[in-house]
């Protein structure tokens, strides 16, 4: 299983592609972004939108349900030489690892995650 890499750098506001697919009741907990793809941490779920081409025109949405991920670890930035924060989450089918700016603390999303696996 070759782990799927994704790069955040900084929070951002949910956009109407993302919110649109949300079920009734549903709230967007975190949102971060590189500029061009986006991933959502919802009460629910994961939601990743990767966009694909020159002018990010194809979107490709993956949602993850927390009750599908059976192992996860989060190491946030600790040292100045850390240069980011590290989320990894494991499904039965694939591996994330998501990098982010380390500015963003990622405890309270190994909180949801949890709340949502356990």
């Amino acid at each position: 299983m070759e782990p799927v890499i994704m790069n955040f750098d900084r929070s951002v506001k949910p956009p109407a592609e993302i919110t649109a697919v949300l079920t009734e009741g549903e709230t967007v907990r975190y949102c971060f972004s590189n500029g061009q793809d986006i991933i959502v941490f919802t009460d629910r779920r994961i939601v990743i939108d990767k966009r694909d081409g020159l002018l990010a025109a194809r979107h490709t949405l993956t949602s993850v349900p927390y009750k599908s991920i059976i192992k996860w670890q989060t190491a946030n930035a600790a040292a100045i030489t850390d240069a980011h924060a590290v989320l990894e989450i494991w499904t039965l089918l694939d591996q994330y690892v998501i990098n982010t700016d380390r500015s963003l603390n990622l405890q309270p999303i190994h909180q949801l995650i949890g709340s949502g696996v356990l």
